[in-house]
């Protein structure tokens, strides 16, 4: 019996110092959109994603939540998310993908959007506009990103993010926004297995309300397996306020990891908060 607890023991041990390399990453998330406005509402959603990595990603001595920048992994990914609530109903399917040649950087991702009922505060607030004047409308965005590596674990790139038919700040017109940045990222190893991650990014959106946008954040990983940060998304448009991000990962063993995110002033409005919690395996 002591000689079975101990090679238990033994084999827990391994499984915990030591990190095996895997290119099958997926995961399920619930997320929460609470809005305080002219009364309190709820937008709920379930969250799926799956990705697959050219090779194999060994975690080393990086935080194992940035073991695959650190890589430098080049990946495909597909994911899924289902929105019901009292002001959004839609289904998202995503495709996209990730790579990294050399010091070069590229990043490319599509939503496709089904909307099954998008009432917003327009049923409620504003029925002039009719029930279906945002139902029945199947839209796409899309992400895209070109970047260099100066040296390992600093990201430089500028990116182009589109989102079709985006909601006004007055909740009475749809316009497309487009957002364009620079950005940087940069993965600090410490001692003892501790990392800084830090970014920071300048950006200039054209919406009802064109504006700069200055973003910076920053991640400390205490231990491999966990890590806590903060970020900050600044406006300098009057009538919108700075969104606010806590975000926190914890692995329970390296392959399984459980992870939260928190934003404040959500799209830039004072009255909106957003809530994710989730779990990702990998293999």
């Amino acid at each position: 019996m002591k000689r079975t607890l101990t090679t238990l023991l033994i084999l827990l041990t391994c499984s915990v110092a030591h990190a095996n390399p895997y290119q099958y990453e997926g995961g399920i998330a619930y997320g929460q959109v609470d809005y305080d406005v002219l009364g309190a509402f709820e937008d709920k959603s379930v969250i799926g994603h799956l990705n697959y990595y050219f090779a194999p990603v060994d975690p080393g001595f990086y935080p194992y939540k940035e073991a695959a920048f650190a890589n430098r992994a080049s990946r495909v990914h597909a994911g899924y998310r289902q929105v019901r609530g009292e002001f959004t109903r839609k289904k998202v399917a995503s495709l996209g993908g990730e790579a990294f040649v050399g010091g070069f950087y590229a990043y490319a991702n599509v939503d496709f959007n089904k909307w099954d009922r998008n009432r917003y505060v327009l049923d409620k607030f504003h029925p002039e506009f009719g029930k279906d004047d945002y139902s029945k409308n199947n839209t796409a965005d899309g992400q895209l990103a070109v970047g260099y590596m100066p040296v390992d674990n600093w990201l430089l790139s500028a990116s182009f993010d589109f989102v079709k038919d985006q909601q006004t700040l007055s909740h009475d017109a749809r316009k497309d926004q487009k957002t364009y940045a620079i950005n940087s990222k940069y993965l600090l190893p410490l001692e003892n297995n501790r990392a800084l991650n830090a970014e920071a990014s300048v950006g200039y959106m054209q919406h009802d309300k064109n504006t700069m946008l200055y973003r910076i954040g920053a991640d400390f990983y205490m231990t491999q397996k966990f890590g806590a940060g903060i970020w900050l998304r600044m406006p300098d448009r009057s009538g919108y306020h700075n969104e606010k991000g806590l975000r926190a990962s914890y692995f329970v063993i390296p392959e399984l990891e459980l992870y939260a995110d928190y934003v404040d002033n959500f799209g830039y409005e004072d009255h909106i908060k957003y809530l994710i919690m989730g779990v990702n395996a990998r293999y």
